[in-house]
C-alpha cells in the first residue's frame, strides 16, 4: 500500500506537468489566425491579392478561420472564389471530409461566390455531388441557406463559362 502512494504522487506530478505543457502550447501562435487578421486588416482591394499569394489549402484555412473563429464572422468567400482554379479542388475535398456545420456552410459560400461571379459549376458533377452530400450533413440553421445556394449553383441565373 505504501508503494502505491509514491506512484500516485508521480502520476499527479506527470499530470500537472502535462497540464502546464498543454497550457503553454495552447498560447502559441496560430498561423491561420495570424494570416486571417493580417488579411482582414487590409483594405478590401488588397485582400484578394494577399490571399492569392497563399497556397490553396492555406487560402481555405484562412477563410474558414475568419468565418468561424472571428466575431463577427469575416466573409472572405469572394476573395477565395477569385482564385477558384486553385481553390476549387480544395473546397470540393473539404466538403467531402468536413463534418463541422459552420465549416460546411462556409465552404458552400465559396462555391456560391464562384458560381455567381467567375464560372458555372452546373456542369461539374463532382462538385455538385460533394455539395449535395455536404448539404445533407447540415441541420438548422445552416441547411436552408445551403440548399438555396446549391440550387443557385446547379441552375445559375447568370450565364458564365463553365468551370474547367
Amino acid at each position: 500500500m505504501q508503494e502505491l502512494l509514491p506512484m500516485k504522487r508521480q502520476m499527479a506530478l506527470i499530470c500537472s506537468c502535462l497540464g502546464l505543457f498543454l497550457t503553454l502550447i495552447s498560447g502559441c501562435s496560430n498561423p491561420d489566425k495570424e494570416a486571417a487578421w493580417e488579411i482582414i486588416k487590409m483594405p478590401t482591394e488588397q485582400r484578394g491579392p494577399a490571399l492569392s499569394r497563399l497556397a490553396p489549402e492555406k487560402q481555405v484555412d484562412v477563410f474558414l478561420y475568419a468565418y468561424t473563429q472571428i466575431e463577427p464572422p469575416r466573409i472572405l468567400a469572394g476573395e477565395v472564389a477569385s482564385n477558384w482554379k486553385s481553390t476549387l479542388p480544395v473546397v470540393k475535398n473539404r466538403l467531402v471530409s468536413e463534418t463541422n456545420p459552420p465549416m460546411l456552410a462556409g465552404l458552400m459560400m465559396i462555391l456560391s461566390a464562384v458560381s455567381a461571379n467567375y464560372c458555372a459549376l452546373s456542369e461539374r458533377e463532382d462538385v455538385l455531388t460533394a455539395a449535395s452530400q455536404a448539404v445533407n450533413k447540415l441541420g438548422a440553421p445552416y441547411r436552408d441557406l445551403a440548399e438555396k445556394q446549391l440550387k443557385e449553383i446547379a441552375h445559375p441565373e447568370k450565364q458564365l463559362p463553365p468551370c474547367r
